[in-house]
């Protein structure tokens, strides 16, 4: 049985006896995880995620509205959360939101409600809130840099599954009017490190297990990744591939036209392991632009 799982920035894994529920019975259930703020090249944004349902329709995707303040908008709680659906197995795995919204200089408050299934008995229900502060960049003075002549960061040699798996990304881009993505040797080690580490501990989430970000992992191979996309259970370059294109949050990732750099890695499980997830091929994917790639 094949899996996936794909992310912007944060989502939460739940495991089993740590469920928080929000709600009488009838109501709608779930939980805001994540109310991240990302400061990048394009300003400043927070990242909010979490989960929801309504135990009158459980397979059934319901809406969420997310509040910064004042200002709201509505996503639709369906993207895949296994862990959601071991803990609550008639719900399904199908029921997580996110979105990321911009923010101006301040202090925010982010706040969900589950909107309770048109037709149904219920309310709407909060899901959590949380307080964000956007604090205005320094001032700074830039020297232009002298002008250098680049070598391609792509590696050479035969052709890997790496290769193959970035050949048809660059194809998706093609059609979708993007330019084409470089690999690059540093995103590809934070890739792959990544994915070593999500087989090794069973894990599938943005958060690593050890509280690390995709920031601070590819920092530390001295890259700048500013989306990452994160599957699981594909055992093939082109089923991961298609199930990435097929999936609204991965795709949009995938075809930015502002990124310019790719790195992959991959990792197969332990099939021993008794964690909430079965084993599988572990899948990453970093992306960025910039010198930094």
């Amino acid at each position: 049985m094949t899996r996936a799982a794909a992310f912007r920035a944060f989502t939460a894994t739940i495991a089993a006896g740590a469920l928080v529920l929000v709600g009488a019975a009838c109501q709608p259930e779930g939980s805001q995880d994540v109310a991240a703020l990302q400061v990048n090249v394009t300003g400043s944004t927070v990242f909010v995620a979490g989960w929801a349902w309504d135990q009158d329709v459980p397979t059934t995707p319901i809406d969420v509205h997310i509040y910064v303040d004042s200002s709201g908008m509505a996503v639709r709680a369906d993207g895949y959360r296994p862990d959601v659906a071991a803990v609550k197995p008639a719900a399904g795995a199908y029921h997580g939101y996110s979105a990321s919204i911009n923010v101006a200089v301040g202090t925010h408050q982010v706040c969900s409600y589950a909107i309770n299934a048109p037709g149904t008995a219920g309310d709407n229900v909060l899901l959590g809130c949380s307080t964000v502060t956007v604090t205005a960049p320094a001032t700074t003075t830039t020297t232009a840099p002298t002008p250098t002549t680049t070598t391609p960061t792509t590696p050479s040699g035969p052709a890997t599954w790496q290769d193959d798996l970035v050949a048809l990304v660059n194809d998706a881009r093609t059609g979708a009017g993007s330019g084409q993505l470089d690999r690059c040797a540093a995103l590809d080690q934070a890739a792959q490190a990544y994915a070593d580490q999500l087989a090794a501990n069973r894990w599938l989430d943005p958060v690593g297990p050890d509280g690390s970000t995709v920031w601070t992992r590819t920092a530390a191979y001295g890259a700048d990744s500013q989306a990452e996309n994160l599957s699981w259970g594909y055992d093939t370059v082109s089923d991961f591939h298609a199930s990435t294109v097929a999936s609204a949050s991965q795709s949009t990732n995938l075809l930015l036209p502002e990124f310019t750099a790719i790195g992959v890695g991959r990792a197969v499980g332990d099939p021993d392991g008794s964690g909430p997830l079965p084993s599988s091929t572990y899948w990453v994917e970093e992306l960025g632009q910039g010198g930094t790639c």
